[in-house]
């Protein structure tokens, strides 16, 4: 705590104010006592007692001094940042922002006070206020990196590119700690950046090599991107500084599926049971898939069971329980969860209301799919082979008009859907229809000889996709089925033998398909030297 004081001409008080510095706090405070039994309403050095009491960490106590102080001379900014910093450090960050604003308010061009001001904010959740307040501080101290640092934190939530611009002028100006780089890798995840959050992350872990979280954020971005290896070293790493650190678990036993380590991942999966307290159908379901993984389909469809005893109609449940039905051969108890004539819903839009045709509304989806920012290669579509993609995002809020169309078009076919499907208590999926449901969208465009594998939506109830274009020449090779959606086989992360009942539907213009989301179904690979455009959803329950 900056001690450059408000100092009067006083013997006593300036010897107590240099015996605090050279740190002989017990004199010091024994000659403030004095002095304030001589004079109680001496500010500076009610002041300079608050500060002794803040470094014995007496904080209560020092927030009593400095109210005193002030009361005794309102008029000394140095007062109120002393007493803003102590009432910050009890967690009292609302009284703290009044009095650090009391404190920018006598010296509006101090960058501590601001900085203070700054800081206080972001623990109130008040961004847009800390911003303000860091962002002047910048332009009186334009050099000062800890103030770029914590402009980023304050700016990640609203302004993540921002934020990662302010990280980096941080890290030029010197301020390159490992807080610095991890909050930098934060940033960068978020904004899909996953090569430079990489190396930030690295960066973390040569300046703290003990820094678990960097590398548990570490093994989270090669899980996401496919890199199973790399995962599984970096996930390893950080259990072995936290044991029971339950998301890297998890993770360490999905990246172990991706590498194919499937006995390793039941084990994993098996403590992350022990460890939670309440039955948990996603460490249930992940176990379920490593013991198909590993060929034991008995012990995965008990496992399925179990979960679907806790979430009648959880979603990887069911996808796992009818794979291992159908790998046990027991195929009529499969087509029962797997009952395609039932459970999968077409609509053929031909016309669409504000448009002239169905044609110039596809052409507009399509145009939209293509011109968007995100739209390309990505190593998170896993499934996806040749091909481009945009990230999904929620249908909600300001929506422009094309997809305000669109989310009318799904809510459509959602009500038809449960107009053919009503309840029915005997059958695991439609044991209800959730209530409320949030849509989350993404467009795919798979290019000449692509295809997307066989795969599921686990945060999904009911799944979907549209098709707003379908080129002439996949037409032309209807028999040979390229192209096509296909609905039955295993998730393709499984990839055993089995050979199940399948069921395929052409893609055309305007047909809309909603299917379970527990239903594995995959894109037929195509040779076709064309490229073929499909927009799907899920309708994700919000109870």
């Amino acid at each position: 705590m900056n001690i450059n004081l408000h100092s009067p001409s006083d013997d006593a008080y300036l010897l107590a104010l240099n015996l605090c510095r050279q740190g002989n706090l017990i004199d010091a405070r024994k000659l403030c006592q004095n002095k304030l039994s001589q004079e109680p309403r001496h500010a500076a050095t009610l002041h300079l007692a608050g500060l002794i009491s803040v470094r014995e960490l007496k904080f209560k106590e020092a927030i009593k001094l400095f109210k005193k102080a002030i009361k005794s001379d309102g008029k000394v900014a140095q007062y109120y940042s002393s007493m803003a910093e102590a009432l910050a450090t009890t967690g009292d960050f609302v009284r703290a922002k009044s009095t650090f604003r009391r404190a920018v308010l006598l010296q509006p061009e101090n960058v501590n006070f601001l900085y203070g001001l700054g800081t206080v904010n972001m623990q109130l959740g008040a961004f847009t206020d800390a911003v303000a307040a860091l962002s002047r501080a910048i332009e009186l101290a334009p050099n000062e990196g800890e103030f770029h640092a914590q402009l980023g934190v304050a700016l990640q939530k609203d302004d993540v590119s921002r934020s990662i611009s302010a990280y980096d002028k941080a890290i030029e100006l010197g301020s390159n700690s490992a807080f610095v780089y991890y909050n930098l890798s934060t940033a960068l995840s978020q904004n899909n950046d996953y090569s430079r959050a990489i190396v930030a992350l690295k960066e973390v872990i040569r300046l703290d090599p003990q820094h678990q979280r960097s590398y548990r954020s570490l093994g989270h971005i090669h899980l996401v991107c496919g890199d199973y290896h790399e995962a599984v070293l970096a996930l390893r790493r950080a259990i072995e500084l936290a044991p029971e650190d339950f998301v890297a678990l998890n993770d360490l036993g999905s990246a172990l599926l991706g590498a194919g380590i499937s006995e390793e991942a039941i084990s994993i999966y098996e403590q992350l049971i022990k460890l939670d307290p309440v039955p948990n159908t996603v460490s249930i379901s992940n176990m379920a898939l490593a013991y198909l993984c590993a060929g034991k389909a008995e012990e995965a469809l008990k496992l399925s069971d179990t979960g679907l005893e806790i979430v009648g109609n959880e979603t990887s449940c069911l996808a796992f329980k009818s794979t291992a039905l159908n790998h046990l051969g027991r195929r009529n108890e499969a087509g029962v969860l797997l009952n395609f004539d039932r459970l999968i819903f077409q609509k053929q839009f031909n016309s669409i209301d504000g448009y002239n045709s169905t044609d110039e509304f596809n052409a507009k989806l399509s145009e939209f799919i293509v011109k968007h920012p995100d739209f390309g290669p990505s190593k998170l579509n896993r499934g996806l082979k040749s091909g481009k993609s945009i990230p999904p995002a929620f249908l909600e809020g300001p929506l422009p008009t094309v997809l305000e169309t669109f989310h009318s078009m799904i809510l459509s076919a959602i009500r038809g859907f449960k107009e053919a499907t009503p309840v029915d208590p005997s059958h695991p999926f439609l044991s209800r229809h959730p209530s409320k449901t949030r849509i989350e969208w993404w467009g795919t465009l798979i290019q000449p000889h692509g295809y997307l594998d066989t795969h599921f939506h686990p945060v999904g109830w009911l799944s979907g996709v549209y098709y707003p274009v379908l080129p002439e020449a996949f037409k032309a090779h209807s028999e040979s089925q390229e192209g096509w959606i296909e609905f039955g086989r295993e998730y393709y992360k499984i990839n055993s033998e089995d050979n199940p009942p399948v069921f395929t539907i052409k893609p055309d213009a305007g047909l809309m398909v909603l299917f379970p989301s527990y239903f594995g179904h995959r894109t037929l690979p195509f040779s076709i030297d064309d490229e073929r455009m499909s927009v799907a959803f899920d309708v994700i329950p919000v109870e």
